[in-house]
């Protein structure tokens, strides 16, 4: 197995907006150089009419441009013109981060399950959870820290403080590593 450097990060909500600015001129196909004089370079949109929450965690932007957002127990996509939200069914957790598989689903966990949403032929995505496949002694397993995918593995690692997830994306059978570390924040996984 080949070992997996991790360290601690968050997003800063500067460096957030900036980002939400920089894939808003990707999508729309225009640098912000390009932009029309006068507009605005942050466009602000209210959660409240939209039912979801107020706090954000984790910033993924998709191949194709769309701003996809980690929202309260939400999956928030933005196309550049409109947002769209479909909601885990658990709402007792924050979702902090997702990562996009080459299939095109996000996986991401809540405390206690792991999982992914599913893209369905209404364009509307689905959470199919993993817990099942979670040998039952490493449960219960608390909150994730953030969750990406290795392309070199074909896994998505979901990590938590004391050990993480391997989830192989074709097989979709999960595997439970623990972590080395110092200060209970992980550096290595063996």
């Amino acid at each position: 197995m080949s070992v997996l450097a991790w360290r601690r990060g968050w997003l800063h909500p500067a460096l957030l907006l900036w980002l939400v600015t920089l894939c808003d001129g990707a999508a729309a196909g225009r640098s912000l150089a390009e932009r029309e004089s006068g507009r605005h370079r942050v466009d602000v949109h209210d959660t409240i009419p939209m039912g979801v929450a107020a706090q954000t965690n984790g910033v993924l932007v998709t191949p194709d441009g769309q701003v996809v957002v980690a929202n309260g127990n939400n999956l928030l996509r933005y196309d550049g013109a409109r947002w769209v939200y479909d909601r885990h069914p658990i709402k007792r957790d924050l979702i902090r981060h997702y990562a996009l598989d080459p299939k095109g689903r996000f996986h991401a966990g809540i405390t206690d399950d792991i999982g992914y949403f599913q893209p369905q032929p209404d364009g509307r995505y689905e959470w199919v959870s993993l817990r099942e496949r979670i040998d039952p002694a490493r449960l219960p397993f608390g909150a994730l820290r953030g969750s990406l995918y290795d392309a070199s593995l074909g896994v998505v690692w979901h990590l938590l403080r004391d050990r993480a997830f391997a989830v192989d994306v074709e097989t979709l059978q999960v595997e439970t590593l623990l972590l080395v570390g110092e200060g209970g924040w992980p550096h290595a996984i063996g």
